[in-house]
């Protein structure tokens, strides 16, 4: 497993709160493109945000204890961006520990303020 603490991140611009139970709706990338849920470890969020969410100033972290999810969950290589934990199934609010929205006015400054963050584990 390549992971770098108890915690795994799902990067959004939005997720519904009070889902009684159910699973978050899935992004067309996760849902169309690949099949599966996309995941980043605290090391790979700054990465992650500077590639796909570059020009955003508004971004959601879900915190994600990697014991909830193990079971349905796949580390894979993401081309030469290392290796990405992925679900293979539903993620549901009570896999989810914490959310966090993060508030730039400069999109091009996400990396440095992410690596920064002690809210990342």
């Amino acid at each position: 497993m390549a992971q770098d603490s108890g915690y795994v991140y799902k990067i959004g611009t939005s997720f519904p709160e009070g889902l009684d139970g159910r699973a978050f709706p899935l992004s067309d990338l996760d849902k169309v493109n690949d099949g599966f849920i996309h995941l980043s470890t605290k090391a790979q969020v700054p990465g992650t945000v500077g590639r796909f969410f570059k020009d955003i100033n508004e971004i959601v972290l879900l915190k994600i204890p990697v014991a909830r999810i193990q079971d349905k969950t796949k580390w894979e290589a993401s081309s030469s961006h290392g290796i990405f934990p992925h679900i293979y199934g539903d993620l549901l609010e009570s896999d989810v520990q914490e959310r966090k929205t993060f508030k730039t006015e400069d999109a091009s400054k996400w990396e440095a303020m992410l690596n920064e963050s002690a809210w990342l584990e």
